[in-house]
């Protein structure tokens, strides 16, 4: 996965736009509170961003990525770990192995991301909500493919 330079401003303007209930394609510099930024470099970065959530659930997730990660997160309780310290042990043989914490295959590793704690706190609460927060809230997978594929959409 590529790193996203300046990623606390893209984790800014990712929250306005999952705030605005707007459309990708419905936007408007008004949506957004960033100076000096004009739409098409704030859709950049939502793109960007986006692409990074979707990258991390395929690519930072598996068993050997987990297993050799430095620090890793949990999406599901949103929880910060050192190494494999958050790894439940009698899952090492699955594919996706289980948090110790929750017992939810939510683990991603965040090698990837600035050490800068607040970067990777809030990239697992943006993983939480795309891939868990509507299913907490009753939503069905069909909400839940809907977020995933809004974020593959402007994606293309």
């Amino acid at each position: 996965m590529e790193p996203i330079e300046h990623i606390e401003q893209a984790q800014k303007i990712w929250w306005q736009f999952t705030q605005s209930g707007k459309a990708f394609g419905d936007l408007t510099e008004d949506d957004f509170d960033l100076n000096g930024l004009n739409l098409t470099e704030i859709k950049a970065h939502i793109q960007q961003y986006g692409r990074l959530l979707v990258d991390a659930h395929s690519d930072a997730t598996g068993k050997d990525t987990i297993l050799s990660a430095t620090d890793t997160g949990c999406f599901y309780c949103l929880q910060l770990f050192k190494g494999q310290s958050g790894v439940d042990e009698q899952s090492l043989s699955y594919r996706y192995p289980l948090c110790d914490n929750c017992g939810v295959d939510g683990l991603v590793s965040l090698d990837f991301l600035p050490t800068d704690t607040d970067v990777r706190e809030a990239f697992v609460k943006d993983m939480e909500d795309i891939w868990f927060e509507s299913a907490q809230h009753g939503a069905g997978q069909l909400e839940r493919q809907y977020s995933v594929e809004r974020i593959r959409q402007y994606n293309a």
